[in-house]
């Protein structure tokens, strides 16, 4: 995952667009030493439940609602626009 992560920092990595952001394909991670971890399950293990993560969302309002004031404004407005992706 971190050779990804500084391909894509350097502009050369591929990445898919999810309601979450941009994530790696199967084929653009190193699987040495995970042969065995096929291509179906990481699809399965790394698919986005909209729901789910609408769930999560709302289980995190309390938390940060306590924050108050204190909540970084770039963090209020990630989750905004996370909120809006997964409609």
């Amino acid at each position: 995952v971190l050779k990804w992560i500084v391909e894509r920092c350097q502009g050369r990595g591929n990445a898919v667009e999810t309601p979450i952001g941009k994530v790696p394909d199967f084929q653009d991670l190193d699987w040495k030493g995970l042969e065995s971890f096929g291509s179906e399950k990481f699809k399965r293990l790394s698919s986005v439940d909209g729901g789910e993560w609408k769930r999560e969302l709302k289980l995190q309002d309390e938390l940060l609602r306590l924050l108050g004031s204190r909540l970084p404004r770039e963090l209020a407005a990630r989750r905004e626009t996370l909120g809006r992706s997964l409609g």
